[in-house]
Parts: structure tokens; sequence; C-alpha cells
């Protein structure tokens, strides 16, 4: 609350002062001119993350762990290598008097789990997730399509119908589709409604392209993203076929019908979506095991990126000097206009026509007559320059006409995207309120984590060590212990936790024990290791003689160590 009353104490200084509030209003009217196309952009910059984004919750793999492994727990500290897979080792050791109930978390699980993230299951997803997932789909990945192909057909349709521009002459020669396309593009070029940037660069047969190219990221996330899984057949090969056939039938249909106004962008277009082609065949070849030269994936990589940038910075250069050279052909257009005009007007004086200047009298014989003194020939090449004046004047007066017309039908244009967003966004609202009241339900209804870790040792609590029973006599009772090892090369100076416990508890928790970690040696470059076995032995429910752990009477708290032993510190939080 006082960053907001501070925030309108600064406004109120600000617009005290006539340059503050100039700038304020400048600011005002930047937004409701920019408002609606920053909007537009947004929608189109945030569907392929959104789209990927819900993708993810539906993108459903099953595990299966054979008898001897289980699927691990979320936050396990265990580091798994590749011969692992996504199981890890689940064996009890021997001589335990843990609960013969439990015997059977090892002998195997089948889960069906999230592909990007195994510790979620499936099963917790579909009674709330998965709807509110659906909900996104059908108002965002369907409902932003529709609503450009909404305003791309009411803004053409205004453009083509209602939006002025010079009367333009039909050649002989020329067919109506022709024709269509010059009036298409004279508009185009004059316009300037928020939608524009939807349909702008395509031909007017064309001007959906836009849509087709939004669908094509989608499939191309689509297949990214959700895993697809077919027999033998690798998902990675079915991800880069995927994206090598939208890419190259996007590549032919540019080709084919070069669908934009301008053909330094058919030629852009081609040769950038060729350049893709071109690096998903290399990465289909590496995928299938190819051994490819080192040069061949330089020049790859190279293409990859300094096409683009030289097509950028070429496009960039053209749009510059082609707005300077449309600028410069309406001046001389309008330039030859007076021209053309002043000597209609030149015309009229030789045939001896009366021509009317404002603020002037003429005399018709002294206009026709056929011998002009010098001062009579002075007042003409005058009464000249005054008619081009007024010509150019006139000629001003209706291109200002015409800008003003124009600006008019483009607030009109945008006034019914307006409305096309308000119903949109009004809808959107609703969809976006269920699926947030079902992602809130699904968060209080999913189980948290069973895994508890003893990683933080500082914190000596019996519901971080012991898996919340009272003493560790209980809890060696009620739990069977698993040892495990992580794939920590000491060769190769790795480090973090090495040997861990895992303990399984008829509570329904699973109790994390790190008993040794690789810790680094920066003279050797190697890792060594520092255990607690000293203190307890491997998945044990007894102590070496003289070490204990023991309930601090009358609270929650634990405490650990050894008497009559020389035994180090640094392993003693390992017990």
């Amino acid at each position: 609350q006082r960053r907001v009353a501070w925030g309108h104490l600064v406004f109120f200084i600000f617009s005290l002062f006539y340059t503050g509030r100039q700038w304020t209003w400048r600011f005002n009217e930047f937004m409701r001119l920019t408002f609606l196309k920053v909007l537009l952009l947004a929608l189109s910059s945030l569907y392929i993350p959104i789209g990927a984004a819900t993708f993810t919750i539906f993108n459903c793999n099953t595990i299966e762990c054979p008898a001897g492994t289980r699927i691990p727990s979320k936050g396990m500290s265990l580091v798994l290598n590749s011969t692992m897979g996504k199981c890890v080792p689940c064996e009890f050791a021997y001589n335990q008097t843990c609960p013969s109930s439990l015997q059977s978390m090892c002998l195997g699980m089948t889960d069906d789990r999230l592909e990007t993230d195994m510790y979620i299951g499936c099963e917790g997803m579909k009674n709330f997730f998965w709807p509110a997932g659906g909900l996104v789909m059908i108002f965002f990945l369907l409902g932003v399509p529709l609503l450009f192909f909404w305003e791309i057909r009411a803004s053409t349709r205004l453009l083509m119908d209602d939006f002025p521009i010079k009367e333009l002459t039909q050649h002989d020669s020329e067919t109506q589709a022709e024709f269509d396309q010059r009036r298409w593009e004279t508009k185009v070029l004059m316009c300037d409604n928020s939608a524009r940037f939807l349909f702008d660069a395509f031909e007017f047969k064309f001007r959906y392209m836009r849509l087709m190219l939004l669908i094509q990221k989608l499939i191309v996330v689509f297949t990214s993203v959700f895993v697809i899984r077919y027999g033998d057949l690798s998902p990675r090969f079915i991800v880069l076929g995927t994206s090598l056939a939208v890419h190259f039938i996007v590549s032919v249909v540019f080709i084919a019908f070069r669908p934009f106004l301008l053909n330094i962008h058919d030629n852009a277009s081609a040769v950038l979506q060729s350049c893709l082609c071109l690096v998903i065949v290399v990465a289909i070849v590496i995928a299938a095991g190819v051994d490819v030269p080192s040069e061949v994936l330089t020049a790859t990589m190279s293409v990859n990126f300094i096409v683009p940038g030289l097509v950028f910075m070429f496009g960039l250069v053209y749009y510059c000097f082609n707005r300077q050279r449309e600028a410069k052909e309406a001046e001389d257009e309008m330039l030859r206009r007076a021209e053309i005009e002043a000597g209609l007007e030149d015309l009229q004086v030789e045939k001896g026509e009366v021509v009317c200047v404002p603020g002037e009298v003429q005399n018709p014989l002294t206009v026709s007559s056929p011998t002009i003194t010098g001062k009579k020939r002075e007042r003409e090449r005058v009464r000249r320059i005054r008619i081009r004046e007024k010509i150019r004047r006139d000629l001003q007066r209706e291109m200002d006409d015409l800008r003003e017309a124009q600006m008019d039908s483009d607030v009109h244009i945008d006034q019914r995207i307006q409305r096309l967003l308000r119903v949109f966004l009004m809808l959107g609202g609703a969809f976006a309120t269920l699926a947030l009241g079902l992602c809130i339900l699904g968060l209080w209804s999913v189980q948290k984590t069973d895994l508890r870790s003893s990683v933080n040792n500082a914190t000596m609590v019996t519901s971080k060590q012991i898996a919340s029973y009272p003493d560790w006599p209980e809890f060696t009772s009620s739990c069977c212990c698993a040892a495990s090892k992580s794939a920590v090369d000491l060769e190769l100076g790795s480090t973090g936790p090495r040997d861990v416990e895992i303990w399984m508890c008829g509570n329904g928790v699973v109790q994390e024990r790190i008993r040794s970690i690789a810790m680094y040696n920066s003279t050797s470059g190697k890792s060594y290791l520092v255990d607690g076995f000293s203190m307890r032995p491997m998945c044990s429910a007894s102590f070496s003689s003289g070490c204990a752990v023991s309930p601090v009477t009358g609270t929650d708290m634990l405490t650990y160590g050894c008497t009559g032993q020389n035994i180090p510190q640094a392993p003693t939080h390992l017990w």
C-alpha cells in the first residue's frame, strides 16, 4: 500500500508541471493508438509457448520397473546413469526386522508418469489438470486462430469496400483479379489499422497465410514436446521426420505459389525454409549414428546463423529504402499533377480562354492579343506561377482530405477489432477462471511427495530423520531398508551422495539416509569418499559400540554421537 501511495504522489507531482502533463498526454495517446497492436502481437507471440506447456500435461509415458527395482520418489538424491534407466535398485538388506507387508514394494512397479517429469503420476492429473488443459486448448489453441481468422476477414472486407484511395483505372489488358490485386496492394500500403500485420505481407488471395504459418509452428512444437512412440522407432526420428515434412511442404508452397507481395519476401522465406530442411536432414543423419565430418557440421551451423542474419539485414535496408522511395514517388506524383494542371491552364491562355485567378480581374482582349509586351509577359508569368501554387494547394488539400478519410476508415476497422477482442477476452476470462479453479483443486488433491531426505542434518527432528517415528528401534521395526548406490565417478572428480539408504516405512513415508558423500580433491583432481559406516554399517539396525541415536525427552528432537571412540565429526552426521 505504501508503494501505491508513493506512486500516486509522484504522479501527482509530475502532473503539476506543464512538461509532465504533456508527457502524460503523449503516453496516453501512444497507448490508445498502439494498445490493440501490442495485444495482438502478444497473443501471436505467446501462442506457441502456451501451446507447448499445455501439451506437456497430456504427455504420459508408462514406466515399467522389473523386480528388484522401483520408480524413484521425487527429490531423491540418487544420481541415475543411462544403464539404470528410470528405475532405482530396490533390494532389501538381510537380517532386518521390517514387516513382511512391505516386501512387495521391491517386486516391481508399473505406472503412468509425465514424460517431462517422471515423478508426477498421470493418475493424479486426470481429474483436474487434464480438464484445465482441455479448457486452455479450446480457448487459446483453437480460439486464437479463430480470432485471427475473424479479424482478417472483417478487416480485409472493410478495407476493400470502404477504405478510400485515389481512383484507379482498370486497363484493357488487365483481368478483374489483377485489378483487385492492384487495388489490394494500394490499400494495404495506405492503411494503418491494428490488424494490418496479420495480412499486409501477403497477396489478396493468400491473406490467410499467417494462420497457416501459425499452424505450422504448432505442429512442429506438438511433435517436439509430445513424445510419440511407435513400435521400435525412436521418438527422436518421429520428431525430426515430422519437422522435415512440415518445413518441406511449407517451402514448396512458398516456391510454387509465392504468396507474399514482395519478391524479396518470397525468396527470403523459401531460402530460410530450405535452410531449416537442411539442418533437420543433418540432425537425422547424426541421430542415425552416421559419423558426420566436423566441416559439414560447421558449415551447417554457419548457414543456420549467417543466412537468417543476412536476410534480416538486407530486408531491413530494403524496407527503409522502399519507404523513402514511396515517399519520393508520392511527392513526384503531386508535382507531376500540378505541372499537368498548370500546362492545361497555359493552353487555355494561348487559345484566348479566360483563366480566373482569385484576386485578379482579367481582360479577355488582353489575353487573346497576338502581341504581348514585356510588362504583360511578366504579368502572364506571375499569373502562371500563381496558378501552379493554387493547384498545388488544391492537390495538397485533396491529399489531406483523403488521408483524413483513410484514418477514419482505420478507426472504423479498429473499432470492429475491439468488439471481436472484447468478446474473445470475456470468454477467455471465463475459461481461465474455470481452469485456474481446477488447477487449485488439483494441487489440494494431489498427495505430497512421500520422500524425506536426511541431507539437512542440522534439523535433527524425527520427521526429517526417522520418518516421524518416536525412536530408532520403532523406526527400524516399521521400515525396510534397501541399499542404493549413485552413479558418482570418483576418477572424474564427481561430487555428491554415493551410498544411500532407502527406508520404506509402513506409514507410507520413504526415508532417504545418505551414508557416504564424494568430496573433490583439488590437488589430485579426483574425488574421495567420506562415509559414516564406522558409526553404523549400511542398512544396519544396530549402531557400533558406544554410538547411539536417542530422542530428547518432551520434544521431537534427536541427539546422536559416539562415546569412547575417536570418530571424526565429518562422518558422524552420516549415521
